[in-house]
């Protein structure tokens, strides 16, 4: 029996098949020359695994399916460009990091700028707005790996808290038609696994409960598992 230790020094059983399974996982991925699988952990492989319930087939398809698009697509392109573009997504979806949780995971405090999203979203096209998503995502992950290297244990989840402050419901049916199910889409698909927990918080329930049945269908059963809205 392998173990995976977590910050808070809990064991998670990793039997012998599973951890087979990534050694195939990767072995199959640099076969079919998906580089990136190289420099990948078994920790970050193991997350298109569970996510797919340990199906090889099903993970591969999933990884050669998003990490083709994210290489060559338009999207990729402007999570590395950066540019003035995503510097203004940024106004409209801010982030901060609020520290760590009590199992060392980062906590990362999302609201929407009411007062800048009607000059800065309206106009731009999904993949920005989904590339600014990503992006944010990607340094997520990248905290997840700092914080690995500070507690000397693994850290490969973070926990989201998402502010409702001040948003009208049209404003939130607007945001999620244009914006949240295609950014939900891409990162699950792209940083599967990634999220502990989503917390959203100041939303009163005639704000929510649409909102959350707007992005419902399009959220993977695990990822629904995990959001917690103050209903």
């Amino acid at each position: 029996m392998n173990t995976i230790v977590t910050p808070s020094s809990r064991l998670y059983g990793l039997s012998d098949k599973q951890q087979e399974s990534i050694d195939i996982f990767r072995k199959l991925l640099l076969s079919r020359d998906m580089d990136l699988a190289a420099t990948e952990s078994d920790s970050e492989l193991s997350r298109w695994l569970r996510v797919n319930k340990w199906n090889l087939e099903a993970a591969f398809s999933m990884y050669k399916t998003n990490k083709c698009w994210l290489k060559f697509s338009l999207t990729a392109q402007l999570m590395d460009r950066g540019g003035e573009l995503l510097r203004d997504i940024g106004k409209v979806i801010c982030r901060s990091v609020w520290g760590e949780d009590l199992e060392g995971r980062p906590v990362m405090y999302f609201f929407v700028n009411k007062s800048k999203y009607g000059e800065v979203a309206q106009s731009l096209p999904t993949d920005y707005l989904i590339a600014a998503m990503l992006k944010k995502a990607r340094d997520s992950v990248e905290i997840c790996v700092e914080q690995s290297r500070k507690h000397g244990m693994l850290v490969d989840q973070y926990t989201n808290i998402i502010d409702l402050q001040g948003l009208n419901l049209s404003l939130v049916k607007e945001c999620a038609s244009k914006m949240v199910k295609q950014m939900t889409a891409a990162t699950h698909s792209n940083f599967p696994d990634s999220a502990n927990q989503i917390l959203i918080i100041n939303g009163p329930s005639a704000i929510l409960k649409p909102a959350y049945e707007l992005i419902k269908p399009f959220l993977a059963e695990s990822t629904q598992q995990k959001i917690k809205p103050e209903l």
